[in-house]
Formats: structure tokens, sequence, C-alpha cells
């Protein structure tokens, strides 16, 4: 009886357990914070490398495997999560029922890729900080695919089961469905911004076909909950509310900055430099107090530059740099700009002026405000009444 007992266990774990003892963590405690209900179709930009369908020969580890690769959460939290790139794949093996999901480090894998998102408010690790500045910055584009944080990813296309890493990810729900399929949901990136992303619960269902010779594949990816906007360390949702913006990179740790070419960030002074980013994410930084530069380049003291409008801190390298006869420093472009000629007459009534080609009300000399004068010379404004 007992054999017959033992059989009859063994038999019924070969017909249900056919999937291999690979899993994802499941921390359902998260569903309400997610809004973890109904399923909606459409999934943005989940699927940033391969695609769903049959596996054409040698596109995922395995080639008779279908495989895409996403920006997934290890962890997922109430305001955000730890999300890292991974490379989701439905296995199968041949003459066995269902198709059953795994993980795998795809290719471009580093762990530098990964990174806490959090809500607008929160910050740090597991998003539980509420804060007003921040000291590290993460400045890399999440939109760009070519430099941006996930450059280089792509689908890993060999090497087996040596870098799988089922039990990393933890998810909201893990299941077999009705055709003997497993379907994971999971904490996805389902829209990338320039420094942050949305993301939102993401249901992933398995499919195969054939018998003796198995082909697997993925057969649906739908949004099965709310979406959010999670911005990057140091970031804040915008006023539109349509990307992140930073904080206040002056506050930014130097040390997650990249520096623009002729500045050398050990030599950053933050009681005697100011910081400024570029277009390219990189940071310069200059003379905090007014009328200083630096004397050379790779000098980096602040020294007096010059007086009145002559000179200014050249913005490629910071050093004082002075203009010629004829020009001035403009503060708006960091650059010297010709000055206009103005003859004692043009001073007096305005550019192209005489007392005879003027009426006493226009004339400049009578002008008691900086900014009037200034008009009534240049000829930037009219006046309309009589004084």
């Amino acid at each position: 009886m007992n054999k017959f007992l033992l059989f009859s266990l063994l038999l019924l774990i070969t017909v249900f357990n056919y999937n291999p003892a690979y899993s994802i963590g499941v921390d359902s405690s998260m569903r309400n914070a997610w809004g973890y209900a109904s399923l909606e179709t459409g999934f943005g930009e989940f699927v940033i490398a391969g695609s769903g369908g049959k596996a054409s020969q040698g596109s995922c580890t395995y080639g008779d495997e279908g495989c895409i690769v996403s920006v997934i959460a290890e962890v997922i939290v109430e305001h955000g999560g730890y999300f890292c790139p991974y490379q989701l794949q439905c296995a199968n093996k041949n003459k066995k029922e269902g198709s059953w999901t795994t993980y795998y480090m795809p290719s471009g894998f580093d762990r530098s890729k990964c990174v806490w998102l959090c809500e607008d408010g929160y910050y740090g690790d597991r998003c539980n900080q509420r804060i007003d500045s921040a000291f590290v910055c993460d400045l890399s584009s999440f939109k760009d695919r070519v430099n941006g944080k996930f450059k280089s990813i792509s689908t890993k296309e060999g090497g087996g089961s040596a870098d799988q890493v089922e039990s990393n990810i933890i998810g909201f729900a893990q299941w077999v469905n009705a055709s003997k399929d497993e379907c994971d949901v999971v904490l996805g990136v389902t829209n990338f911004l320039e420094h942050g992303v949305i993301a939102a619960p993401v249901r992933v269902c398995c499919g195969r076909e054939g018998w003796k010779d198995m082909n697997s594949f993925i057969n649906t990816v739908n949004r099965i909950g709310t979406e959010k906007l999670l911005c990057a360390p140091g970031y804040k949702v915008n006023e539109a509310k349509t990307d992140c913006e930073l904080i206040d990179f002056q506050s930014c740790s130097i040390d997650n900055l990249t520096a623009c070419d002729n500045f050398d960030k050990e030599k950053y002074d933050k009681e005697n430099h100011y910081l400024e980013m570029t277009d390219n994410n990189c940071v310069k930084f200059f003379c905090s107090k007014p009328g200083t530069a630096f004397s050379e380049k790779g000098n980096y003291t602040c020294e007096t530059c010059s007086t009145g409008v002559k000179g200014g801190a050249n913005p490629d390298t910071g050093v004082c740099q002075e203009c010629e006869t004829g020009y001035y420093f403009d503060e708006s472009t960091k650059s010297c700009q010709k000055a206009l000629m103005y003859s004692k007459t043009d001073l007096m009534y305005g550019k192209n002026e005489t007392r005879n080609t003027t009426n006493l009300y226009q004339q400049c000399w009578i002008e008691f405000e900086p900014e009037a004068y200034i008009n009534c010379v240049e000829k930037t404004s009219v006046v309309t009444e009589n004084k």
C-alpha cells in the first residue's frame, strides 16, 4: 500500500510539475499600491530588444525559444522599484507540456545599468526618503538607445543556462494558464523618458507549438495595473508631469558627474566654484565670485579677471579672457561682442537723431531712468505721448 501511494505521488509530481524548479519571487503585498487589477492591452516600450512570436534560430540562448529584453524590477516597493535590464525567455523541453518563463542577463548587462526609480518626492534605496535636494544624480538619458543608460543592450544569443537569474526577480504573480504555459506579472518599464520612466505591472505569458521538436515563444504581453511616472536619482517630476528634471544639479555629488573637456573634477571646490550642466550631460565649473576667473588652463584658482565689461570667463575653459578695444564681454553668451558705436549726438538725442529732428520731450538727455535712457539712445522704444 505504501509503495502504491509513493508511486501515485511520484506520478502526480511528474504530471503537474513538468516545469523546472525556477520561479520568480512573488510579493502580493504590493498589488494594491500598483493597482494590480484589470487587464489592459498595450505595453508601450516594454520590449526594448527581441520580439514576441516564434523564435528564429540563434535569436536567444537557445534557438527554439522566444525571448525579449525589458527593464524589470528586481524589487518592488510602494513608491517605485529597483530596475535592471533582463532577458525574459520562454523555455521548453521537447515532448513536455507547456512553456515556462526564465530570465537571463542580456548581452551588454552590467550592474551600472540597474537603478532605483522613485515617484516624485521619494528618493534612495527602497524609495523611502522624502527629499528637498539630492546628492547623487544619474544624468544618463534613459531614452537614448545609442549613448544612454541602456545602450548596447540586446538579446543574448548563446551560452545556455550559465547566467540564468530567475531568483533575482520579484513579481506580483506567477501561474500556469489553461494552455499549461507559464505567466508572470512583473513590474516593468512601459515607456522611457529622458531621465525617468513610466512603469506598471505587466503580464507576460508563454506559448509553444510542436511536440517532438517544440518551439516556444512570447505569446502575450499586457499591462495589468496602474502606470506611474518614476524618476532617476537626483530628479523630480517636471511641472507638466511629462518627464523628470534635476532637483538641483549644483548639489549632485561631483563624483557622479562627468567633467567636460578642459575641466578636472578632482580640482572642483564647491566653496569657490559653481557647476554648469551642458546639453551633452557633462559639467563645467567656474568661479563663483563675480569678476573672477581662472588665471590659466589647468589652474583652478580664482583671480580677478577684469573690471567693467571688458572681460570674463571663457565658456570652454573658465580662464579669464579680455576683450579687444571696440568689443565688450557679453555675460549671456560668455563671449566678446562688437560694441555699438554711438556719437555724442546719438547719446543726447538718440541713434541717427539730432536736436532738429526730435521734439524736446523725445530727446534722450532729459531721461532720468537708466533703462529709459538706453532705450531712447538705441531707439528701441517710441515715445507716444507728450511729457
